[in-house]
């Protein structure tokens, strides 16, 4: 399957509709449609108050490499699975040099890229595990871990939200 080019993200409107993309995708969990092995979308069957025309509109396109991720912090339906740690792409990154925690969320307390709320949250990336949320701008950073230390960790998904948003 062809994915999509994260690069182009910010070319996009706010809000497209699933099926504009030109990409193909199949469908994982209502939802959730998958692009490619790393590459998701929360597509919910909407009106768009533009047009008033109904359809699948993106409200967030996801990279986990990691099934069993979506379906623990998207889906809330996580699994007895052993999350895997991979270096995100870096056009999803708020800078090259941020890519652990520890990074990303000083770069947030800093502002240096705007409002940020971090928290650990209530769900759970897998049911061995505890999530950890860095909000900043249009990004969610998920990170995951058994001891509740982040520290080192990467992020185990990664959120863009298609529309601006207070944090």
């Amino acid at each position: 399957m062809a994915g999509i080019a994260w690069q182009n993200l910010k070319d996009l409107v706010d809000r497209p509709e699933l099926d504009s993309l030109a990409t193909p995708y199949t469908l994982v969990n209502e939802p959730v449609y998958r692009f490619d092995e790393t590459q998701f979308a929360v597509a919910r069957e909407q009106i768009d108050n533009r047009t008033g025309k109904r359809g699948r509109f993106v409200d967030l396109f996801l990279w986990s490499p990691s099934l069993a991720a979506i379906k623990g912090l998207i889906l809330v339906a996580p699994l007895a699975e052993e999350l895997p740690r991979v270096q995100p792409p870096s056009e999803l990154l708020l800078r090259p040099d941020l890519v652990r925690c520890e990074d990303i969320l000083r770069a947030a307390r800093w502002g240096e890229f705007g409002a940020f709320h971090a928290s650990s949250i209530g769900i759970t990336a897998s049911i061995l595990e505890r999530a950890f949320r860095i909000t900043v701008g249009r990004y969610d950073y998920y990170f995951s871990s058994g001891v509740e230390d982040w520290t080192g960790e990467v992020p185990v998904l990664i959120a863009v939200h298609t529309s601006d948003r207070e944090c």
